[in-house]
């Protein structure tokens, strides 16, 4: 038996586009990592408290965009020192609000 009971989190329902009412509870981590999945960037549809995660989000976003329009790629090398220094910031400060004291990886990113 699963001893590892993890909180529920249902979102919110007055988002925009929202077509038709469905309801899905999941724990609030797995809620959070299918915000970043799905690059969701509008602070409404973040838990109460992690409303700063969307503008990091975009920001990693961003910077991620303009390095493949520079480049034709994604590279994180390619990007100048104050546009790599910006984005791992973001990426840590991202990582520290979702996951507080357990690392992830760039990868889940």
């Amino acid at each position: 038996m699963d001893t590892d009971v993890k909180q529920e989190y249902k979102p919110p329902r007055d988002l925009p586009n929202g077509e038709g009412e469905a309801e899905l509870a999941v724990s609030r981590e797995a809620y959070v990592d299918l915000l970043v999945a799905a690059n969701v960037t509008d602070p409404r549809a973040w838990p109460e408290g992690m409303q700063e995660c969307a503008a990091l989000l975009a920001k990693i976003r961003e910077i991620e965009a303009a390095g493949i329009k520079a480049h034709g790629e994604w590279d994180w090398e390619l990007l100048d020192e104050e546009s790599q220094d910006e984005y791992d910031d973001s990426i840590l400060q991202l990582d520290r609000l979702r996951n507080p004291g357990k690392p992830v990886l760039i990868s889940d990113l």
